[in-house]
């Protein structure tokens, strides 16, 4: 690029003329839109010239900045409703914009949940997104799991295959976390024993009852050919006993007991 004061650069201008670069000089105030430009001022509708403008040049200011025939309005996030407001001031737009925006459903992200959350953009300076604009990006970044100590009233670190369905990502169960001194005692199951047992832990999630029903090892199956049905047998003693009772039915069903 040649500019006319300044002189040779090492930046090129693009353009072809038959097949071949075209050579033209560019002026010395070439810039883009990322580089200087012009300002409006919204209080008189003038541009000036600016290191970091709104606008790449002159014309494309004159051609915006202008006064709005139906005034300029401010989104009242409480009401929801469009106010007047003097031109410049912050959040101050034309009449068009206020009424197509005020209206929206703002959210921001919850990353340990991995949910938006709607959010009031006149107390929150953080709630900055519409909800159809914070949904798709908004992604788990805690993977830590806690369950709720219903005796009081805090959450615990949990290990799911342990704990039951009540072990959740920490900040879904720090927003429902209550103390509630009436409930039931709280258990979890060992897998690692044998037979699986339940015991009391407030890391648990299971009630007694519900934790009886859920702790207990699978029962196993192998196919008796001679019979061509199921029977029952165990892990580890038998080594024909290498499926769950459930699936050893299946494949009877399927024809694989026959001799």
């Amino acid at each position: 690029m040649n500019y006319e004061d300044a002189g040779q650069t090492k930046f090129k201008c693009g353009g072809y003329k038959q097949g071949e670069p075209y050579k033209f000089t560019c002026p010395k105030a070439f810039k883009t839109e990322d580089c200087q430009g012009y300002d409006c001022n919204w209080t008189n509708n003038t541009c000036t010239f600016s290191a970091e403008g709104q606008f790449p040049d002159e014309a494309a200011c004159k051609a915006i900045c202008k006064p709005d025939p139906k005034g300029f309005k401010k989104c009242n996030h409480t009401s929801k409703k469009c106010e007047n407001c003097t031109q410049g001031s912050p959040d101050c737009n034309t009449d068009a914009f206020c009424e197509a925006s005020c209206n929206i459903t703002m959210a921001k992200c919850n990353e340990t949940t991995g949910k938006c959350k709607e959010c009031d953009k006149g107390t929150d300076p953080n709630c900055t997104e519409s909800k159809g604009t914070c949904d798709p990006g908004c992604k788990i970044h805690d993977k830590t799991k806690a369950v709720c100590n219903k005796t009081s009233g805090t959450c615990q670190k949990c290990d799911p295959e342990h704990s039951g369905k009540g072990c959740v990502p920490t900040a879904a169960c720090k927003e429902g976390c209550k103390k509630d001194p009436h409930h039931d005692e709280q258990y979890e199951c060992e897998w690692k024993v044998d037979p699986p047992t339940c015991k009391k832990s407030d890391a648990g999630s299971y009630t007694e009852k519900e934790c009886n029903e859920a702790c207990k090892a699978p029962d196993f199956g192998k196919c008796d050919f001679k019979l061509n049905k199921c029977q029952g047998c165990k892990p580890g003693a038998d080594p024909g006993c290498m499926y769950s009772l459930d699936y050893c039915k299946i494949m009877q069903q399927r024809g694989k007991c026959k001799p």
